[in-house]
């Protein structure tokens, strides 16, 4: 049996194995496509137009753009720029922005999580407000992140779609694994789904020691 603490330390391995792939993609590879796409760029103002091979450097130089732009867009995936620069709140509202469904943010935090912390919620909130998207037939719904007390947080995901969503708390799906990294880090998932909605899920997490905004 896996244990909370074994949950746990595979948790952390996974975020410290994310964040390296992050690390090595973003100062690795990402400049060497961009240095062959420059290198590319010469070759081709140095080709006469109607010069053989001059089609293939075109296609080429395209296909390195394209591949750059798509590493960009994994590496922010992994670990968001602004999820790092500015927390939580501003990092879930960037990705509400993208979704069809308009989602309020109600960011209720005084200061800075961990990066644990922090990190662990930006994934289960960003999944969450996917499944509303995808499942949940919903026009509206809305992120809360608020401090119950001193050293517990919450994030309530709420949309007034058909309910049901406890049905899809099972092996293998996403709300269990939602559940289990929140499990690891000794939080808690409360699902509020009946038939016809609306939904409720609340994720409770505590942070010993943080400091706050106002101390």
């Amino acid at each position: 049996m896996v244990t909370a603490q074994s949950r746990a330390r595979l948790v952390r391995a996974f975020d410290i194995e994310r964040r390296r792939i992050e690390r090595d993609l973003h100062d690795g590879v990402q400049p060497q496509l961009l240095s062959v796409s420059m290198t590319l760029g010469m070759a081709l103002a140095a080709l006469p137009e109607g010069a053989p091979g001059r089609g293939d450097v075109i296609r080429a130089q395209q296909q390195a753009r394209e591949a750059l732009d798509s590493l960009r867009h994994f590496v922010h995936n992994i670990h968001p720029q602004v999820l790092i620069d500015h927390g939580l709140g501003a990092a879930i509202g960037e990705i509400a922005d993208t979704l069809t469904v308009p989602i309020t943010i109600d960011d209720g935090l005084s200061g800075r999580l961990s990066s644990e912390i922090e990190t662990n919620l930006y994934f289960c909130v960003a999944e969450l407000i996917a499944n509303v998207v995808k499942h949940s037939e919903a026009d509206r719904a809305r992120v809360e992140f608020k401090e119950l007390q001193d050293d517990v947080v919450t994030a309530t995901v709420e949309d007034n779609g058909r309910g049901g969503a406890g049905a899809l708390l099972e092996d293998g799906g996403g709300l269990h694994g939602i559940a289990d990294r929140i499990a690891a880090l000794d939080g808690d998932m409360a699902i509020d789904s009946p038939l016809g909605g609306p939904t409720r899920i609340t994720i409770t997490l505590a942070e010993p020691g943080r400091e706050h905004a106002d101390a």
